[in-house]
């Protein structure tokens, strides 16, 4: 029993995995990263540096965390159809901005929504 258990929580895992939206951009470059919900609670966004890592809070409860405010914030759009869209925007993204974000709703209760984030360099202005 415990064994099965355990490939369940590896399928579940593995499919959560293959549903993570890859997104790339350029140093200086603006990143909006959507995520929406049903439920009636705040969303978490989170910062993961892999997906076996612990994470970092950038917003939970309604507020920007204070080590992310200066670059990052979130854009909530509430609709008449009871879907909520809470929208990760982080300005100026830097190399160091490369990691995984995770979309959460804060209860636990929904889908959880992964991106993979990767900031390369500035794209050449002149091509010789």
């Amino acid at each position: 029993m415990m064994m099965m258990m355990m490939m369940l929580l590896l399928l579940l895992w593995y499919d959560a995995a293959e549903e993570i939206k890859q997104e790339t951009a350029h140093v200086g470059q603006t990143v909006r990263l959507p995520c929406w919900t049903t439920v009636n609670y705040y969303v978490d966004w989170r910062r993961l540096d892999t997906l076996q890592s612990d994470h970092t809070y950038i917003y939970s409860n309604g507020h920007v965390w204070q080590d992310f405010r200066s670059r990052f914030s979130v854009q909530v759009t509430e609709t008449t159809d009871k879907v909520d869209e809470y929208t990760l925007v982080i300005a100026n993204v830097q190399l160091n901005d490369t990691a995984y974000y995770l979309c959460k709703e804060e209860a636990g209760i929904g889908p959880e929504h992964y991106f993979h984030l990767n900031i390369t360099g500035r794209p050449n202005e002149f091509t010789l």
